[in-house]
C-alpha cells in the first residue's frame, strides 16, 4: 500500500512541476509578445518619423540623397507597416 501512496505523491510532485513549467513558460511567452509588440509600434513610429522628415529636405538635400521629390512623396505615401 504504501507503494500506491509513494507513486500517488510522485505523480503529484510531477503534476506540480508541469503546472510550474506551464505557467513559467506562459510569463516569458506573454512577455515576448509583449516586447515584439513594442518593437513593432517603435518600428512604425520611426517609418511615420523618417517618411516626414524626408518631405521636409528641400531639392538639394534630396539630391545629395539621390532621390527626386517624386520619390519621395511616393514613400512618404505609404502606410506606415509597409517597408
Amino acid at each position: 500500500m504504501s507503494e500506491y501512496i509513494n507513486q500517488a505523491y510522485a505523480m503529484d510532485g510531477q503534476r506540480r512541476a508541469l503546472a510550474k513549467s506551464a505557467i513559467s513558460f506562459n510569463k516569458t511567452g506573454i512577455a515576448a509578445l509583449v516586447q515584439r509588440a513594442i518593437e513593432t509600434l517603435v518600428r512604425w513610429q520611426e517609418r511615420v518619423n523618417g517618411r516626414h522628415a524626408l518631405l521636409k529636405l528641400d531639392d538639394r538635400m534630396l539630391r545629395d540623397i539621390g532621390v527626386s521629390r517624386a520619390d519621395a512623396a511616393r514613400e512618404a505615401d505609404k502606410p506606415f507597416w509597409r517597408r
